[in-house]
C-alpha cells in the first residue's frame, strides 16, 4: 500500500475483532475524534454495542487493531456508519480510505440502498474523506453551532462501481 511503512504489513478483516480489541482501539483513538469520543458517550458501552450489533471493517498490524469502520444495518436495506477511526501512528496512510471502500463494497454486495453517517462540522478531514466517496449533506449543513453534527448520505445505487465492486 502506498505510504505504508515498509516494515509494517496491514491486514484487512471483517467482523473478527473481539469486544476487548474494539474497546482498546476506541480508547486509543479517543482523542482523534472531534469532539473526543469519551466526551460524547461511554466508551465501554459503545464498544459492547459495536461488537454485538455492527459489521466491522478492520485494519490490523500484527495482532493490533489499528483501524475500524463500524456499520449498523437496518431492515430497510440501509446502513449507518457509526465509527471511523485509525490509531495515531497509522494515520495518513490511506487506511481509512481502504476501510471505507470495503464498507461500500459490502453495501453494494448486500444491495443496500444507502449509507448514512454523522460527522462534526469541525472535522474537516473526515468530511473531505466522505465527500470523496460521494457522500452528500442531508441535514445541518455547515451549521454555526459548535461541534454540530452534519448528516451525510451516500446513495449506494449511484456509486460509480456498483455493478462491479472492486475486490480489495
Amino acid at each position: 500500500m502506498k505510504n505504508q511503512p515498509s516494515n509494517e504489513l496491514i491486514h484487512y478483516k471483517t467482523s473478527s475483532a473481539s469486544h476487548d480489541e474494539i474497546l482498546k482501539h476506541l480508547w486509543c483513538c479517543d482523542k482523534n475524534h472531534t469532539p473526543k469520543l469519551s466526551d460524547r458517550l461511554d466508551i465501554p458501552t459503545y464498544a459492547k454495542k459495536l461488537f454485538e450489533n455492527s459489521v466491522t471493517f478492520e485494519a490490523w498490524s500484527e495482532s493490533n487493531l489499528i483501524g475500524l469502520v463500524a456499520i449498523y444495518l437496518d431492515d430497510e436495506k440501509q446502513g449507518f456508519i457509526s465509527n471511523v477511526s485509525v490509531s495515531d501512528q497509522f494515520m495518513n496512510k490511506g487506511i481509512a480510505k481502504v476501510l471505507m471502500q470495503h464498507c461500500i463494497n459490502d453495501a453494494i454486495n448486500k444491495r443496500l440502498s444507502a449509507l448514512s453517517l454523522e460527522v462534526s462540522n469541525k472535522n474537516n478531514t473526515a468530511i473531505y474523506l466522505y465527500t470523496k466517496f460521494g457522500f452528500k449533506y442531508i441535514e445541518g449543513q455547515k451549521s454555526c453551532q459548535k461541534n454540530s453534527p452534519i448528516r451525510m448520505r451516500l446513495n449506494v445505487k449511484e456509486w460509480p462501481d456498483h455493478e462491479s465492486p472492486a475486490k480489495l
